[in-house]
């Protein structure tokens, strides 16, 4: 039987940060479809490409929404040719080396240091997303939008100059189902903030370096690269794993399911324009309809900060890379669109997800860190909250 998973699944990541507004995708938005099967095994049926919005970038992506007032927008690989299909998922190759630390972050005697404390770290991708397809079928639509993660930074654990990064929040993209019998639909994918305390929760650490604490000395970390909801292997493998089973689920939300549970909202929760969410559609040709409530993600995030101090309090400045992935271990969901009692998916259902989890291509980052009293998480999301930003 043929399977179509009308869908979206957006983002997840390893680290979290906030994400800065719920992301609004029209559903007339129309870019170069690439099939979920290109993205995983080069030489399967490619599809056929639709026209896009005329208000795209040059790079064939949807335009990313602006940034808010006042904020870096700084541009991350303006200008370069988009990935292509297979790139965007499972490319071998792809630029590793990150960016070096900002001049005077790292290897210089600091005029002053700053104290160790707690700092609250919110970071914002602005990022895009080509449309998924199953033969002429699409699936989800292309879009753009802001994913935002949050974070607590333990500064001084791990020793001088390092800093303890625990998740505390990601918001996802609105995803837009594609044009198919559900076109039109909206979908939000999040991780419940409970899921953020457990204890199971990977906390990496990373250098912190400030070159003195005058406002505007350089601050900057190093290379973080981590995943949540799974363990890898050494070296961890970027820009991520080529198959499922390069990575073994972990439940690191405590919640008794492998992986990161991500749950899908559904009417009567709505968007900023009144919108009703749906839950993700799972379609089998001749079957009845499941509508996924949770689905079991391994999130993948790889960033760098670069940028200045504005007080021993306050620093801001750009994310060096951004990058985030997705897989799929599993599903849950109901029939009787959605009224029916929960099940667990099956293998070929649990498999089509992951294949249309979407691919984010990063265009510019922005991050902030504030310094609280409470070494918390929900300390963090309330001194630095998720920004709504228009959706393109």
């Amino acid at each position: 039987m043929r399977r179509l998973w009308l869908p979206v699944m957006a983002a997840l990541a390893s680290c979290s940060l906030d994400t800065a507004g719920i992301a609004e995708l029209d559903a007339g938005v129309d870019d170069d479809v690439a099939p979920s099967s290109a993205r995983r095994d080069a030489g399967r049926d490619t599809g056929t490409g639709t026209a896009r919005d005329d208000e795209d970038d040059e790079d064939g992506l949807p335009a990313r929404p602006p940034p808010a007032s006042g904020e870096v927008d700084a541009s991350l690989g303006e200008g370069e040719p988009p990935p292509s299909a297979s790139d965007e998922r499972d490319a071998a190759t792809r630029p590793s080396d990150p960016p070096a630390m900002p001049p005077g972050a790292a290897g210089m005697t600091p005029k002053s240091v700053c104290p160790p404390g707690d700092y609250a770290v919110r970071m914002e991708l602005d990022v895009a997303w080509r449309g998924t397809s199953m033969g002429a079928v699409q699936v989800i639509a292309a879009g753009a939008g802001t994913l935002t993660v949050q974070a607590l930074a333990r500064v001084g654990e791990g020793g001088a100059g390092r800093a303890r990064i625990a998740p505390c929040g990601i918001d996802l993209p609105e995803l837009t189902q594609g044009v198919n019998p559900f076109v039109g639909e909206r979908y939000k994918l999040y991780v419940p903030e409970a899921a953020w305390d457990a204890p199971s929760m990977p906390r990496p650490t990373v250098d912190w370096q400030l070159g003195c604490a005058e406002p505007g000395c350089s601050f900057g970390t190093s290379l973080l690269e981590g995943v949540m909801g799974a363990r890898g292997k050494e070296p961890f493998s970027w820009p991520a794993p080529s198959s499922r089973s390069q990575l073994t689920p972990f439940d690191d939300d405590g919640d008794g399911k492998p992986a990161l549970s991500v749950y899908s909202r559904a009417a009567p929760e709505v968007n900023p324009r009144g919108i009703p969410y749906a839950r993700v559609p799972v379609l089998i040709v001749g079957a009845p309809t499941l509508r996924i409530s949770r689905v079991m993600l391994a999130l993948g995030l790889r960033a760098q900060l670069a940028g200045k101090v504005e007080s021993c309090d306050v620093l801001s400045g750009t994310t060096n890379p951004g990058e985030l992935y997705g897989r799929a271990y599993g599903c849950i969901g109901s029939y009787d669109e959605g009224k029916g009692p929960e099940v667990a998916c099956g293998a070929e259902q649990a498999d089509t997800v992951d294949q249309h989890v979407p691919a984010w291509t990063t265009r510019s980052g922005r991050f902030r860190a504030v310094r609280i009293a409470a070494p918390t998480c929900a300390a963090v999301r309330a001194a630095l909250p998720v920004v709504e930003r228009p959706a393109m």
